[in-house]
């Protein structure tokens, strides 16, 4: 766990650092708030979190849970949403070798299920980069090479055209088959 006051008018950032993590961060821009406020980072391991279900089937997490939470020094209320982007930083495990680089991403929970907020990857330092105005619990997510036969990853990495079908097409179209059990 880190904590760290922030005031309104010049931002700030904040990093697990003092924990041995320095790449889960929180960089908050001027303005995003209407008081200075006390940032908190926490990080569960997915079996900490009760209220948070797996991700799908074709999915494995790369991180930990990690939860930003905010609250207002003056008004002493938690804050949830912000008027500008801040920015999120997560390392993920670079030793799984059975990921889609491609779909590499943070998600965030929405109350009901794992959503993928755009995000930058870095796979050289093992980092995930996204902009977001609201606070939940977060997490890095890629999809398995294993759910899908090699043809379909070809023509995965062949398609960069607009409009080409994604993994995630082909997985959505055959999710009755994605039970974790590798394709033959």
């Amino acid at each position: 766990k880190t904590e760290v006051m922030i005031d309104e008018l010049n931002g700030g950032f904040i990093s697990m650092d003092n924990v041995g993590d320095p790449n889960t961060s929180l960089v908050v821009p001027p303005r995003a708030t209407n008081e200075a406020v006390t940032f908190e980072i926490k990080k569960y391991e997915p079996q900490e979190i009760t209220a948070v279900v797996q991700p799908l089937d074709w999915q494995t997490p790369l991180s930990a849970i990690t939860e930003f939470s905010a609250t207002g020094i003056e008004s002493g209320e938690a804050i949830t949403s912000f008027q500008e982007p801040l920015t999120i930083t997560l390392p993920f495990d670079q030793t799984l070798i059975d990921v889609v680089p491609e779909s590499i991403a943070i998600y965030t929970w929405n109350g009901t299920e794992w959503e993928e907020i755009p995000s930058e990857v870095d796979i050289m330092r093992g980092i995930v980069t996204a902009k977001v105005s609201h606070f939940s619990f977060f997490t890095i997510l890629g999809d398995l090479k294993s759910m899908i036969t090699d043809s379909e990853y070809i023509k995965y990495k062949s398609s960069a055209a607009p409009g080409a079908e994604s993994f995630r097409d082909i997985a959505r179209k055959r999710k009755t088959q994605f039970r974790r059990q590798p394709l033959k």
